[in-house]
């Protein structure tokens, strides 16, 4: 039986602040998970996390992890976001409501990995109410930018 708890949304802001794309991905069954982020841009993804019968999930002291890898078994995150329960920033994650967060990639974010190739793994990881889900994970494609 496929899990039914996570749904994220990922969006480009342009500077006029209007979304020029729209994309939505989840871990329903058949979904297609995969990001492309370009290297050295703002990205914003936003998620909704809600359980099997659609009703949202309190994040209030959750502790939500997004980390990117070049394989997926290495140890090492080359971006890692966490929010400030699992020791990171507002900057990073941003629970913004009831089931419904935000992950900041920055340019900077993105700056070491210029010259290590395109193709990566992602997965956001979940702690609330002593339980631990990984409810997503896909692949990222880090497209190099044509301007710098």
């Amino acid at each position: 039986m496929c899990p039914t708890e996570i749904i994220i949304i990922r969006y480009i802001e342009p500077i006029s602040g209007t979304a020029i794309m729209k994309r939505s991905i989840s871990n329903l069954c058949g979904a297609d998970n995969n990001l492309e982020i370009i290297k050295g841009d703002n990205e914003t993804i936003e998620f909704t996390i809600q359980d099997s019968e659609g009703t949202l999930i309190d994040l209030t002291n959750a502790k939500v992890i997004f980390g990117i890898k070049v394989n997926v078994y290495d140890e090492e995150y080359k971006i890692l976001k966490r929010t400030v329960e699992a020791g990171g920033s507002d900057s990073e994650i941003l629970v913004t409501g009831l089931g419904t967060g935000e992950i900041y990639i920055l340019p900077e974010d993105t700056e070491p990995l210029r010259d290590l190739g395109n193709d990566y793994y992602y997965e956001l990881q979940v702690e609330f109410n002593n339980r631990t889900k990984t409810p997503i994970s896909g692949e990222v494609c880090l497209i190099d930018d044509l301007v710098r």
